[in-house]
């Protein structure tokens, strides 16, 4: 049942490349969010050690 409404939704080509698109956008938001909170830590750590916290 669903994988037949998403062969209907996939089914015209523009909407074959608005789902890439945005399946390419979703990936790169991720990964910048990812990168943003692995380096988070090791930004702010420099900076406060010379403030005692």
């Amino acid at each position: 049942m669903i994988a037949a409404l998403f062969t209907g939704i996939a089914a015209a080509p523009w909407m074959r490349a608005a789902l890439r698109y945005g399946a390419i956008a979703l990936a790169v938001l991720l990964f910048l969010l990812t990168l943003r909170r692995a380096c988070w830590p090791a930004r702010r750590t420099p900076r406060n050690l010379g403030e005692g916290q």
